[in-house]
């Protein structure tokens, strides 16, 4: 972040990983840094008590939510602004994968050393083309 002139002030330090802890938090954190322009939320919940603090707090439109991980109402906070963008693990392809993996190693197999499975990169503008992959590989949006 040094390199590209970014400064990181303080980090979402996430203990019981629940949305109340994510809500409390980010109220300090931005009470704390009145000038902050970005939030990063690392797990769902704190995604979603990140976009609820900055709600409750009227800063929904000043400070700009970068997410990671998957969570039906992430589709639904990107396609309204509310998160810019997310990394969404695909952790039902993970489990199929390493099912897999299993399956050919229980056979006499030799399962591949490394099965990449990538992070989707979300916006506003891809999301709803990727659909189909949330819903199979990230999280049930039904």
């Amino acid at each position: 972040m040094d390199e590209v002139g970014i400064k990181m002030t303080t980090t979402l330090e996430s203990k019981n990983f629940t949305i109340d802890e994510a809500v409390s938090q980010t109220k300090n954190i931005v009470t704390a840094n009145p000038g902050l322009v970005c939030l990063w939320a690392h797990h769902s919940q704190a995604t979603l008590g990140t976009v609820s603090a900055l709600n409750e707090l009227g800063l929904q439109d000043k400070v700009l939510v970068a997410a990671f991980d998957g969570d039906p109402d992430i589709v639904d906070y990107l396609q309204n602004g509310k998160v810019l963008v997310c990394g969404a693990q695909q952790p039902k392809k993970m489990g199929r994968e390493s099912v897999t993996a299993l399956k050919t190693h229980f056979d006499g197999g030799t399962p591949q050393k490394e099965i990449p499975v990538p992070v989707l990169l979300l916006t506003k503008d891809n999301v709803m083309a990727n659909l189909d992959a949330i819903e199979k590989d990230v999280c049930g949006l039904k």
